[in-house]
């Protein structure tokens, strides 16, 4: 087993192959390049993140961060809204899965936004979960020009959802079919 120091520096490796797809406000890093992405036969330009940034993601109707439930590092975890404090469990960084999509990497435990099961069903909870190559921890985050994404899962073409557009903290992230509404529109911004 590798020692945490060890984790941690083979981690900031793999680090420097991805970090492209998300805007933040601001300029782009001076290293940046730019990836373009269909949305709705549109071209929008995604500028590069900068490496070793990590980002709070926040929903646009309750103003509220995605958030791994109690801080907790266990398998299975639920993620939730909850009001931004910028701790390590609100923290993520996007990994490269190629074709436009991204793994979320929370700061805390390492482990992704994954869809529970894989499963392809309206309302199916968003937990963490070790990182692998599963479709249901992959990512396209789509413009909607305004400074707010749409992040939609590859496998099921659903999109992150706070259940119920509901404002209370503690509310359940889930998967749901890609609508309109503000709590399917989420902020990226850096906290460090």
């Amino acid at each position: 087993m590798l020692s945490r120091k060890s984790r941690l520096l083979r981690f900031g490796i793999v680090l420097t192959t991805f970090f492209a797809g998300i805007a933040v406000m601001g300029s782009p890093p001076a290293s940046g390049g730019q990836i373009v992405e269909r949305n709705n036969s549109a071209t929008t330009t995604i500028d590069d993140i900068q490496q070793f940034r990590w980002y709070a993601i926040s929903a646009r109707h309750s103003g509220q961060c995605l958030d791994v439930a109690g801080a907790s590092l266990a398998d299975g975890a639920h993620l939730i809204q909850w009001p931004c404090r910028y701790q390590h469990n609100q923290q993520w960084a996007a990994q490269s899965a190629g074709s436009g999509y991204y793994r979320l990497v929370v700061r805390n435990s390492g482990k992704c936004l994954d869809v529970s099961g894989a499963s392809h069903d309206d309302g199916a909870h968003l937990i963490q979960w070790p990182c692998h190559n599963g479709q249901n921890q992959q990512w396209r985050f789509v413009n909607l020009t305004d400074g707010y994404y749409r992040l939609v899962a590859r496998h099921s073409g659903k999109c992150l959802d706070v259940s119920g557009a509901s404002h209370a903290e503690g509310a359940h992230l889930i998967q749901w079919p890609c609508h309109n509404g503000q709590n399917q529109q989420w902020r990226i911004t850096a906290v460090d």
